[in-house]
């Protein structure tokens, strides 16, 4: 089960993928929706929302500016990745998640059960799309590594456990 930010961004995620007439939902709307998360609700704002510096950071903009990124880069390579896909039209009335967004979403799983956690969270989500090819090359080609994000993400949630669904 999903804690309500992870559920959120999955809902994002989805979204995105029907916003671009993508058939499936692949890592890389999962990476944008995780990128662009500002703890709020969607009403406020969308992508070209310039009010940001008000508001508070995702964990994945936390995570690439911690390891010494930029998370404009980041972005940057996800939005390229995300007007790469193929589109439909019309857009499609159901998207679906492609085999490499199933298998974030089951490793995602694997990570709660191994980190003893009651529910799926943000940080699970994002652990797992960083082990994505697709979003290794963009964050390889934003001078990171898995291995600092990794480390910034684990720093950000310390020894907590994930325990609710509002834990997050």
């Amino acid at each position: 089960d999903f804690t309500d930010k992870t559920r959120r961004t999955i809902t994002a995620a989805v979204q995105l993928a029907k916003d671009y007439a993508n058939a499936q939902v692949h890592p890389v709307h999962i990476a944008s929706a995780l990128l662009n998360d500002t703890g709020e609700d969607e009403q406020s704002g969308g992508l070209g929302d310039t009010s940001s510096s008000s508001r508070s950071q995702s964990l994945f903009h936390s995570a690439i500016s911690k390891a010494g990124g930029d998370p404009a880069v980041v972005k940057r390579g996800i939005q390229r990745a995300v007007v790469r896909l193929p589109t439909q039209d019309p857009p499609p009335e159901e998207v679906y998640f492609s085999g490499p967004a199933l298998k974030v979403v089951r490793e995602a799983q694997s990570l709660q059960k191994t980190m003893h956690d009651s529910y799926i969270a943000q940080d699970h989500l994002l652990l797992a799309v960083l082990k994505d090819a697709t979003i290794q090359a963009i964050i390889k080609e934003a001078g990171l590594t898995e291995a600092t994000l990794k480390t910034a993400i684990e720093q950000a949630r310390g020894n907590r456990r994930i325990e609710s669904k509002t834990a997050e």
